[in-house]
């Protein structure tokens, strides 16, 4: 029986890293299409040449390129995406192209050739502030452009979906921990580093709510949502734990814990004003979903891999904002 072919865009990130190895070993063709932005094609050492995989450097805004490679495929998920409030407001434009304009591509090229289910990659942080639990119902309240280009490309997938294009929008917590295409620019792995290197946890504000979510937990989700599409024709997860609900605060106390000879100092400059806690229960109810990892495990971790091997938390492959600074 011949494999189902699947589509990740984006698939040398963050994310799409973890969850290539994960449909691989559940016997999908991964058709993985990236254009390498942040000169990350190691993330895929392990899959050039893999006879269930089909790497595609190319950028999502070049259909010409890409289209053919949606023929005969059941199901897409969106990962690419410029992320992280910097990295796009350093060049709202481009963000505005890739975030907006190439979803309404990945999604229009998917419909035409009959893709079944569509899954979408967007974030909690489109909650913004909240004084009060927020569900998938909760109004949206966008504090960066980051954040305004994932509400938009929502709303238009919802235009979108039929009972033939179905759409599931993942709304993921905030990510953390070790992954093929490591970032240090997300709050726990960069307090961890700093910790290590720096001998120093700076906290801003502190007071806080941020939920987090395992990176590897994230690529496991999507694969839980990937195999049991549910029967909606456009559906929205806010995807993580209600007990991974945690103040920054919180979390410098943890990685102080485990790195006791670092200083905790909070600052009240630079405040992010982003304040959320997420209730999760639809998805945990939908796909009797359970975590591998807790925030403490995680940061053990990375602190581990930063204490055996040196790395320079700082070069600009590790951080989005940097990366796509330099190249402007």
């Amino acid at each position: 029986m011949q494999n189902k072919r699947i589509i990740i865009t984006g698939g040398a990130g963050y994310i799409g890293s973890l969850l290539i190895p994960k449909l691989v070993k559940e016997d999908y063709h991964v058709i993985i299409i990236d254009n390498f932005t942040y000169k990350n094609k190691s993330a895929l050492t392990q899959f050039v040449n893999h006879p269930n995989t089909t790497i595609v450097a190319e950028n999502i805004l070049n259909i010409s390129k890409i289209k053919r490679f949606f023929k005969g495929v059941d199901t897409v998920v969106h990962l690419a995406a410029i992320v992280g409030d910097q990295a796009c407001d350093s060049n709202q434009k481009k963000a505005g192209k890739v975030n907006i304009d190439g979803t309404n591509i990945i999604a229009d090229v998917s419909r035409k050739n009959n893709v079944k289910h569509f899954v979408y990659s967007s974030s909690c942080s489109i909650y913004g502030a909240s004084q009060y639990a927020i569900d998938e119902y909760s109004p949206l309240n966008p504090l960066s452009y980051y954040a305004q280009t994932k509400i938009k490309a929502e709303n238009n997938l919802s235009q979108l979906a039929d009972n033939t294009f179905k759409v599931t929008s993942v709304r993921f917590a905030t990510l953390f921990g070790l992954s093929s295409r490591m970032r240090f620019d997300l709050v726990v792995n960069l307090l961890a580093a700093k910790a290590i290197y720096e001998k120093k946890i700076t906290i801003f504000g502190g007071h806080q709510w941020r939920p987090f979510l395992h990176v590897d937990d994230a690529a496991s989700a999507l694969l839980q949502i990937v195999k049991n599409p549910f029967n909606k024709k456009f559906n929205i997860y806010n995807v993580g734990t209600n007990e991974g609900n945690f103040t920054l605060n919180c979390v410098g106390d943890i990685i102080n814990s485990l790195v006791p000879n670092a200083t905790k100092v909070i600052s009240k400059t630079k405040l992010d004003n982003r304040n959320y806690r997420v209730d999760f229960s639809k998805f945990i109810r939908d796909y009797s979903f359970l975590t591998k990892w807790n925030l403490e495990d995680g940061i053990q971790d990375v602190i581990s891999v930063l204490e055996s091997s040196n790395i320079d938390y700082k070069n600009k492959q590790y951080h989005n904002y940097n990366f796509i600074k330099s190249i402007k």
